[in-house]
């Protein structure tokens, strides 16, 4: 690269100074709502501190879960349990929820006739190993994007450690193949009572069992993709099954 002679001069063209107190006002807004955007998503652990409901603020630790993050279940709380679950206002976008330590209490999420629980692709329904009671999410599921694959799995290790679905299960997408994947250890009847079905047009809900556990289809399952059985146990104990 040649050297600058130490005389030389930089010439910048004229600009006038209100122009660039504009310019710069501008760019500092953008930057503020651009990076603003970033606070209204975060992991959340639950606390249900001020009451049941998933969006309030005040009941998470971390902030609350939005449409790409995890929401943690892992306290001894007392908002959010059977008679109390855990609210959903309105259709409620997150892409993992994790029941973690044996601290965690006896959850349940949503309920069977109120607003959806839409789980990002990718995303995954998860009981870790410490987990001593029985997790229930009863919210209605819409798996998100097309060709999308939402994993539900129990690893407790006590049999009578459940994971139970109570709600209606089935995609967003209107083409391609949706993979609900059943895995996990825990041997317990670990029970999917809802109905599969499939997203709309031509998509198409398959079901993928793999791990060592069981799970029981005890819905009255529509879906009209591949039925699959890599390892452990599936019961299929409703009256329309694959």
């Amino acid at each position: 690269m040649t050297g600058v002679a130490s005389n030389t001069q930089l010439l910048l063209p004229t600009m006038n100074i209100s122009n660039f107190r504009l310019i710069f006002s501008s760019l500092a807004v953008l930057t503020i709502l651009a990076f603003s955007g970033h606070l209204h998503a975060a992991n959340g652990t639950w606390t249900g501190t001020a009451n049941s409901t998933w969006s309030a603020a005040a009941n998470w630790s971390g902030g609350v879960p939005a449409s790409t993050d995890t929401a943690t279940f892992s306290a001894n709380a007392t908002n959010g349990l059977i008679g109390n679950p855990v609210f959903l206002s309105a259709a409620t976008g997150v892409k993992n929820i994790i029941f973690d330590t044996s601290n965690a209490s006896a959850y349940v999420i949503g309920s069977t006739g109120g607003n959806t629980l839409q789980v990002a692709s990718g995303g995954a329904l998860t009981i870790n190993s410490s987990v001593i009671n029985t997790e229930t999410i009863n919210a209605p599921i819409s798996i998100q994007s097309t060709t999308a694959t939402v994993t539900v799995s129990n690893n407790a290790a006590s049999p009578s450690t459940l994971f139970n679905l109570g709600g209606n299960i089935t995609a967003s997408a209107v083409s391609g193949t949706t993979t609900l994947a059943l895995s996990g250890s825990n041997t317990g009847n670990n029970t999917l009572s809802g109905t599969i079905g499939n997203g709309t047009g031509t998509n198409t809900v398959a079901v993928a069992k793999s791990g060592t556990g069981t799970w029981v289809l005890a819905g009255n399952n529509s879906y009209t993709g591949a039925t699959s059985l890599r390892a452990g146990t599936l019961v299929l104990s409703g009256p329309e099954q694959k």
